[in-house]
């Protein structure tokens, strides 16, 4: 985990983090991030599970809580301050390893936590709701991809409404309005938009994954794949293709993530990444076929939406971004 500058400048480097996908989660009082935190291989010379906190001011690492080896945090953690600004918690989700009949059952939970009292609150989650689309600290709901299509829970654990699987197969990323009419977008097999009051669902795109409304709610900026940051304008009706690496001869989504928007509205951030083929292999050792081998291009693009420019930091993918 890093804290790079607007310009892609190295300001501090926290160290390796682990394989688990967990988003940061950052309070803009204490200038605190948090993530989860395991070791990062079997070279590891101790195996943990842990809750960290990391200051952006002074650099340090201090643990907010140890978790059992068989539980961990993925998918979602974000920072939710309290009424009055000054103190918030931890809202995320808790996985456990429950082995039953000799078979691996995975069980979610929400969890809240008081980094200054680290005793985690459970909520049980409805065992179908599979994974986090998005959250709405306004109607204190998130969008869940679920077995059968995509589901509103509320931070109770319950299911509030569902939109079946012949609207929305599968679900990839999501975004609640911002000026808190009742509907959320949806990415997946295009860019949905999912008025949840009213059951009623309208797809937009042909394609398109993680879709992430403007801060004035009048677009959506969103992955038109894994190399290309696309953008859909409600006024025209029309999407178009803001950056992308070209060429991207084998477009797919398996590195796509949704962009970040500043809190201040101006910058967006968008990683993307491409494949490109290196050379194929040698049929040897009674190996029959030859494999493609491909090497990534990664680029972290920094996007000023005032001055309609952008610049981009390249070599790294990062899979897990926010501003701060």
């Amino acid at each position: 985990m890093k804290r790079l500058g607007s310009d892609g400048r190295e300001i501090h480097d926290f160290g390796q983090v682990g394989p688990v996908a967990c988003p940061v989660a950052y309070d803009p009082v204490s200038r605190k991030a948090y993530r989860y935190v395991c070791a990062s291989g079997f070279s590891s010379m101790k195996d943990f599970s842990q809750i960290r906190a990391f200051s952006m001011q002074s650099g340090e690492v201090s643990v907010v809580q140890e978790l059992p080896l068989n539980q961990w945090v993925l998918w979602f953690l974000e920072w939710v301050k309290s009424a009055d600004g000054k103190n918030g918690q931890l809202l995320g989700i808790w996985a456990t390893d429950r082995p039953i009949d000799g078979q691996v059952c995975i069980e979610h939970r929400l969890f809240v936590i008081d980094p200054d009292d680290p005793n985690p609150k459970f909520r049980p989650l409805c065992r179908d709701a599979y994974k986090p689309l998005a959250f709405c600290r306004r109607r204190r709901t998130m969008a869940f991809s679920g077995a059968e299509g995509a589901y509103l829970v509320g931070l109770r654990g319950e299911r509030i409404a569902s939109l079946g699987a012949d609207q929305l197969d599968t679900a990839h990323g999501g975004s609640f309005d911002p000026s808190g009419r009742p509907q959320v977008a949806l990415g997946g097999n295009g860019i949905h938009l999912w008025n949840f009051e009213t059951n009623s669902c309208s797809r937009f795109t042909r394609h398109g994954r993680h879709p992430v409304w403007s801060s004035d709610g009048q677009s959506l900026w969103y992955a038109g794949s894994s190399a290309a940051l696309m953008r859909y304008d409600f006024e025209t009706g029309r999407d178009e293709t803001v950056i992308a690496i070209q060429p991207d001869r084998f477009p797919d989504f398996w590195k796509s993530r949704a962009p970040a928007i500043s809190r201040c509205g101006r910058f967006l951030a968008a990683m993307l990444s491409t494949k490109r083929l290196k050379g194929v292999t040698q049929r040897a050792g009674g190996i029959e076929t030859r494999e493609r081998i491909f090497s990534a291009d990664n680029c972290l693009c920094i996007l000023d939406l005032q001055r309609a420019g952008f610049w981009r930091i390249e070599g790294s993918y990062y899979s897990a971004f926010r501003w701060i």
